[in-house]
């Protein structure tokens, strides 16, 4: 389950004014401006009665808010809203149902994981970033100014998504391995036998021994089972 946010302190460290660009002319704070669909699926009433009070304050009249239970997940593609808040233990199905580069909804994901693991990485290019539930404030100022600003939530301009800073910075953290370290690194996380692995890739036990080994020695670990345990954990975004 989500912890409850830190918002109240995030909104008195950040302003409002950093936020919503009151120099832009698209995000004025004026009753003229156009309102903001947004949508919540998030297992955890606390996190999401904390987000509500949020961006009800940052967007006041101009945010219209719709609360999905998360039975109701699967709806949330129909429901309509610009901006889609869910919880990642959610989005999986709904991701892979989307088209590629999917970009008439904005997709934000929050999570209790540091980044959002490999299988939700393989539709990267379909929700614009993803929020740790404990995030710092600098983070959420970045990705809720990216997003709130973004030119394709306005005019559907999809080219801004190649530029947007919050798409790159959910990934997860690059290792200091090589690209065949890695592939095995993810299998590794991925609970695959060495037998498999092995099989798999095309070299012998002893070869892939020798990979565990260096994989150990590039990554400060003293064992098989820590090298299995940080494989996991990085695989599913812990």
């Amino acid at each position: 389950m989500l912890a409850s946010p830190n918002f109240r302190r995030i909104r008195s460290l950040i302003g409002k004014e950093s936020l919503i660009g009151f120099n832009n002319n698209h995000m004025s704070t004026s009753k003229e401006s156009a309102t903001i669909d947004i949508a919540i699926c998030v297992d955890s009433q606390i996190f999401t009665r904390g987000l509500v009070d949020f961006l009800r304050e940052l967007l006041g009249e101009r945010a219209r808010i719709r609360i999905h239970k998360p039975i109701h997940a699967d709806s949330l593609p129909h429901s309509g809203a610009r901006i889609i808040i869910l919880d990642a233990l959610l989005a999986l199905p709904i991701l892979e149902r989307l088209p590629r580069d999917c970009r008439s909804q904005h997709i934000i994901l929050v999570s209790e994981k540091s980044h959002p693991g490999l299988e939700l990485e393989e539709h990267a290019d379909k929700f614009c970033a993803f929020f740790p539930a404990r995030a710092d404030e600098t983070s959420l100022q970045r990705d809720l100014q990216s997003i709130l600003d973004c030119p394709a939530l306005r005019s559907n301009d999809v080219s801004a998504c190649e530029r947007c800073p919050s798409r790159l910075a959910y990934l997860a953290a690059a290792l200091p391995l090589s690209p065949r370290e890695l592939e095995i690194f993810e299998r590794v996380g991925r609970l695959q036998s060495t037998a498999d692995i092995a099989e798999s890739l095309g070299i012998s036990i002893k070869t892939l021994e020798s990979h565990y080994a260096n994989m150990k020695d590039k990554l400060q670990l003293s064992s098989s089972r820590e090298l299995l345990k940080v494989a996991v954990d990085w695989v599913e975004g812990r």
